[in-house]
């Protein structure tokens, strides 16, 4: 048996009580519909209705007592643009009807011209040209959102590759000194800060390089509270002692899958968020809990979540948002904070991620009332793994083999010879592919490992590696990169080779390197 439809609501704006009587009675013969009709004879009294409840559709006449012509029609679609509005008046004009529908009304009629079905037929045609039109609208929104997070992605996620270049010399010399300072030296201190710096930028780069979908991670079943945990005692040395921190984890025992740093990324950004809506202090909750899917609609993430799901809520009490920001609020750089004061990138990595991770996010917020921050992640069985701590202490990874190293940043050259000779390797060294096969043709001895950058200027890495086989078929490959492994171009390369990225500390490059100079020979 099929459902009845629900009857269509509409409003009738119309101060000539015949007239209203007239229309109601069109309705109520016509076939196949029913009409639930409400009534307004001024054009304040419908701005008021439908500020305050749904309306499937507006009947307006143009001639009311407080609002002559079209301007009733503005002020109608100013505060109802996505409500189909069909004008009516006592009589023809082809001029205003014209007006009116350049205007956005969907049709014009004539009183004493309409029949119950022609009426009837208006009303169907016209809530469906305006649900098709928005439709389209929302569609054309999502292409320009999806162009333009596309090319600014693109632009962010070369830079935030160069810039993992400079982190990675950053660090690795920082990693040199401090070896060669002893603990007691009151220069310690000031390396130390030159790694947190470090660290910094490194992370301020993985948030780049998160929203561009670029960014290298490691997926793993996790803990959801706890890694929500571990960060509790930082997030309260991020937000200061004029804000209070709650936090309930209620998720115990659920796991997901993601990298250990999305999910700091998306809790610290959303908690740093609050807490810069927190203007003179206030509370911040943070809670986890299980859920079976999601909320039916979401501001962000394109999706619904079904199926059980763990969820983060982040809520503050704090000066809340506009409609108009809320539409905003995931767009990379935009930012309602002071020049200087923020990057605009931190809602934005959390869209990114969430999405990357297939989940979705729901905000509620309103000005004067705080916001309410729900992001919901996929469930994942099984348990998390246990840590397998090894306390030996590293042993120096020494060579002998000759290496040739391309990469287009000379910091990054420097340090990386300068880690390789102190274990005992040869280094060749080169800026670009072409200045490598040189070096190659010129080099008399064997070549046992080419280490190169993916991006390179001119011809890629890749390519590089590719005449390096034909050439000198005993050399390997180990690649670097400050993209991940799927997303470097050229995209999905192949890595008939090892992987390192950036940016890379020195002990992690002598492990890599090992690792493929030691592994069993692959067949042709």
């Amino acid at each position: 048996m099929s459902q009845a439809r629900a009857p269509v609501r509409v409003l009738l704006v119309e101060d000539i009580a015949e007239d209203a009587a007239l229309v109601e009675h069109l309705l109520s013969r016509a076939a196949g519909t029913t009409f639930a009709v409400q009534r307004a004879e001024f054009v304040r009294e419908a701005i008021d209705r439908l500020q305050a409840e749904a309306v499937d559709i507006v009947l307006l006449d143009l001639g009311l007592p407080d609002a002559l012509g079209l301007s009733g029609l503005d002020r109608v679609l100013a505060v109802a643009p996505t409500v189909p509005v069909v004008v009516m008046t006592g009589a023809e004009r082809d001029e205003l009807s014209a007006q009116a529908l350049v205007r956005g009304a969907e049709d014009f009629l004539v009183k004493g011209e309409m029949g119950s079905d022609a009426l009837a037929r208006s009303i169907r045609y016209s809530i469906a040209r305006k649900r098709a039109e928005l439709a389209l609208r929302r569609t054309h929104e999502q292409l320009r959102t999806s162009q333009k997070m596309e090319a600014i992605g693109r632009l962010a996620g070369g830079l935030a590759h160069d810039l993992n270049g400079v982190v990675t010399a950053i660090l690795g010399y920082a990693d040199l000194v401090a070896e060669a300072t002893p603990e007691d030296d009151v220069r310690r201190a000031d390396i130390d800060e030159i790694r947190r710096a470090g660290e910094r930028a490194a992370s301020l780069t993985r948030q780049v390089l998160a929203f561009s979908r670029r960014e290298i991670t490691h997926p793993q079943v996790l803990s959801f509270d706890a890694v929500v945990g571990d960060l509790t005692r930082m997030l309260r040395r991020l937000i200061g002692g004029h804000i209070a921190l709650r936090v309930e984890l209620r998720a115990d025992h659920a796991f997901v899958l993601a990298d250990p740093s999305q999910i700091e990324q998306v809790v610290m950004n959303l908690v740093l968020n609050a807490r810069d809506a927190l203007l003179g202090g206030g509370t911040v909750n943070v809670r986890t809990a299980v859920v079976d899917g999601g909320p039916e609609g979401t501001t962000a993430a394109g999706r619904s979540a079904t199926g059980p799901h763990v969820r983060i809520e982040v809520v503050d009490d704090g000066t809340g948002m506009s409609s108009e920001t809320m539409a905003r609020i995931f767009e990379p750089f935009f930012t309602t904070k002071e020049l200087g004061k923020g990057t605009g990138l931190g809602l934005a990595t959390v869209h990114r991620i969430v999405e990357q991770l297939g989940g979705c996010i729901q905000v509620e917020s309103s000005p004067g009332k705080g916001s309410v921050f729900r992001a919901y992640l996929p469930r994942t069985s099984g348990a998390a793994p246990t840590a397998n701590v090894d306390s030996a202490p590293a042993t120096a990874r020494r060579g002998t083999e000759t290496i040739l190293v391309t990469d287009g940043d000379e910091g990054v050259r420097s340090l990386t010879r300068r880690v390789l000779e102190r274990v005992g390797y040869k280094v060749l060294e080169a800026a670009t592919a072409e200045e490598a096969l040189l070096v190659a043709n010129h080099h008399d001895g064997v070549i046992h490992l080419l280490l190169t950058d993916v991006v390179l200027p001119g011809i890629s890495g890749s390519e590089l590696a590719n005449h390096m086989r034909r050439e000198r078929p005993e050399a390997r490959v180990l690649y670097t990169s400050g993209y991940a492994a799927s997303e470097t171009p050229p995209f999905g390369l192949d890595l008939r080779g090892g992987y390192l990225e950036k940016p890379y500390r020195p002990d992690a490059l002598e492990r890599a390197i090992r690792a493929v100079l030691d592994a069993p020979p692959r067949g042709r």
